[in-house]
């Protein structure tokens, strides 16, 4: 076990901040302390087939990952109220499908066209006893993969910051990170380099952020993901050296309390990383507080091929306001199709959209229509999740239901 520092403020700093910001005396924020499960340790329980992969050219954290096949599986019990669940993506790898307390809270796509290491999401639960167990999912192709846990008990009232200088207790990760000082008009004077490592991240409740870098014949590109989906890539080059550039990125908040920010330096074709990437500082913009959640009734659900599935969406509270949640079906080992486009192999129609709750409501049903097929087959899957609500946020052990179909002969 290794301790690992969060950039996770406990009060608000205010400082105001213009676009480009001045020189100031840097602030070093409180921090908080989480505890890492790397693959190898003795916590972990592995079920079916796996694979140790070690360090080939990318950054996994300390230095390798496991990989598993279909039918394989792993657990981690663990007690705490916040879980980082670190993973690489690349060309061989699926879907995996993410279970806390057997109940399913997400979906990842592990699949991208070229390899990234340390991409994380994090799970925010009530403080006690947990499990998380992650399995590829199901009629998911290739391979599905653990890098490692980061547990944490964090405080219920953290206060996402103002800002955030690189001299701050920004989380850092395996690789070759670097600070120079005397960087002259950066902000503080300072930069945070990175060259064969794959940056640094930090959770935070913020809804944008701002990244603020420096631009040089030397640096190149880094990209940057949210809870595991990438939102942009910086390039960092320029032929002559410009200080205190700047891009903002809104948080798609998907109902999530906390959010993963993570910067990596891009590999090339052949996995090498030839020039370094900086940071020079963070802002950012509190997320709005909302206590009023709303969820999937059931995590899962069996319906017989040829039925309509009728799935309630509930709202913690009665509001006087309007409340939307968006939805949407995904295949797991059954196949969707659109609705008049259905063929023998076919097993529910794509359904997608979004309900309102107007002020008083607290249920919606969405219908989802099961085909009937010529083929026998056994017991096949898919999911329906909410995303991007509005004016609530979504309980995140309730965002996704497992559904099963059961195919004739019954």
């Amino acid at each position: 076990m290794r301790s690992i520092r969060y950039a996770i403020i406990l009060f608000a700093i205010v400082i105001l901040l213009p676009q480009k910001m001045s020189a100031a005396v840097a602030v070093d924020p409180p921090y908080y302390t989480g505890t890492s499960y790397n693959d190898n340790s003795l916590s972990l329980t592995y079920q079916g087939t796996w694979e140790n992969v070690l360090n080939t050219g990318t950054y996994p954290y300390l230095g390798g990952y496991h990989k598993g096949t279909v039918g394989s599986s792993v657990q981690f019990a663990f007690n705490g109220n916040t879980i980082t669940y670190m993973y690489e993506t690349g060309p061989a790898f699926g879907k995996a499908e993410v279970f806390i307390d057997n109940k399913l809270v997400e979906i990842i796509n592990q699949n991208s066209l070229y390899s990234k290491s340390q991409v994380s999401q994090s799970w925010t639960l009530s403080a006690g006893n947990h499990t998380i167990d992650i399995k590829l999912a199901n009629g998911a192709s290739g391979y599905f993969n653990i890098d490692a846990f980061i547990v944490d008990i964090l405080p219920t009232n953290i206060v996402t910051p103002s800002w955030l200088d690189n001299t701050t207790t920004i989380l850092m990760y395996q690789g070759a990170l670097s600070g120079i000082n005397g960087a002259t008009g950066a902000i503080q004077n300072t930069l945070l380099e990175m060259s064969s490592g794959r940056g640094w991240w930090v959770i935070t409740p913020a809804q944008s952020f701002t990244y603020y870098y420096t631009q040089s014949p030397n640096y190149d590109k880094v990209v940057i993901t949210v809870d595991g989906e990438e939102i942009g890539i910086i390039d960092q080059e320029s032929q002559n050296q410009v200080h205190q550039k700047w891009i903002n990125f809104d948080i798609d908040a998907n109902g999530k309390k906390f959010h993963t920010i993570h910067v990596m330096t891009i590999p090339n074709s052949n996995n090498q990383i030839l020039n370094t990437t900086n940071l020079d500082a963070l802002t950012f913009n509190p997320a709005l507080d909302t206590e009023t959640a709303l969820s999937i009734e059931q995590n899962t659900y069996t319906v017989r091929e040829g039925n309509t599935l009728q799935v309630k969406i509930k709202l913690s509270t009665a509001v006087s306001y309007d409340v939307s949640v968006a939805y949407k079906t995904t295949s797991l080992s059954a196949v969707g199709c659109n609705i008049n486009q259905c063929d023998s192999i076919d097993d529910y129609i794509n359904t997608q959209g979004s309900v309102i709750f107007s002020a008083g409501q607290t249920e919606k049903v969405v219908s989802i229509p099961i085909t009937t097929g010529d083929v026998t087959e056994g017991t096949e899957f898919f999911a329906l999740n909410l995303y991007s609500p509005s004016n609530a946020s979504i309980n995140e052990q309730n965002r996704y239901t497992r559904i099963s179909i059961l195919n004739r002969p019954y």
